[in-house]
């Protein structure tokens, strides 16, 4: 089974909190307020105190611009016996073709393939996929599982580049259906297979890396049961 989606999302006026810190940046950048007025619109987004030159953040919702996004989204689910069990794979691949975002100053920038706007959660790779391929025979079962990341420019610094990402996790299990554990299914596997660190990049002030996209925890191993009664 094959699905193919393309998609176009487009709001405007959208209401959010623009992060301090992009706001103070901007607000004394000559790119986005050449003369420094006071009253651009990212030094509104916090006061000074004329005296000690102390800041104090106006971290408040409103209109801070929209956004219009396309892409294609693709989902494959496939299928055969092989041998004495049966092979199975699903594929699931989305493209971002362009994600322009409005900013509060009315200028509009795309952020397709780009990571680290605006902070954690900023990351939109133009490609994105995670794979499955499984092996069933009887009551025993394994799986690899891929994800992939595409590589991506940093939001803030273009010519800094955050390279492709890819996670592989393995896994097993086994499903009794004989005797007093019949209903009881057990799993165990290795996320994160090869140890892959999370990439550093400069734009996120906190941990430079952004734990909502990559993982930050390195190789794992887990082990589950369920039981049906």
């Amino acid at each position: 089974k094959l699905t193919i989606d393309w998609y176009r999302i487009d709001f405007a006026n959208g209401i959010g909190r623009w992060d301090t810190e992009s706001s103070v940046t901007r607000c004394f950048d000559p790119g986005f307020n050449p003369n420094y007025d006071p009253a651009n619109t990212y030094c509104t987004f916090f006061t000074r105190v004329a005296q000690t030159g102390d800041m104090y953040a106006l971290e408040l919702n409103r209109n801070i611009g929209g956004v219009e996004t396309t892409g294609v989204d693709v989902q494959l689910d496939w299928g055969a016996d092989v041998g004495a069990g049966r092979l199975g794979a699903q594929v699931y691949l989305t493209y971002v073709d362009e994600w322009l975002a409005t900013e509060p100053d009315g200028r509009s920038v795309d952020y397709a393939g780009t990571i680290g706007n605006r902070g954690l959660g900023g990351a939109i790779p133009r490609w994105r996929s995670m794979s499955r391929l499984g092996y069933d025979r009887g009551a025993l079962g394994g799986f690899l599982r891929w994800q992939h990341i595409d590589a991506m420019r940093d939001a803030r610094y273009r010519d800094f580049r955050v390279p492709t990402h890819d996670y592989f996790d393995v896994g097993a299990s086994y499903a009794f259906d004989t005797g007093w554990l019949r209903g009881l299914s057990v799993t165990a596997g290795i996320e994160n297979l090869f140890d892959e660190e999370p990439p550093l990049f400069p734009s996120y002030p906190q941990s430079n890396t952004d734990p909502s996209q990559y993982d930050v925890l390195g190789r794992r191993y887990f082990i589950g049961a369920r039981y049906r009664f």
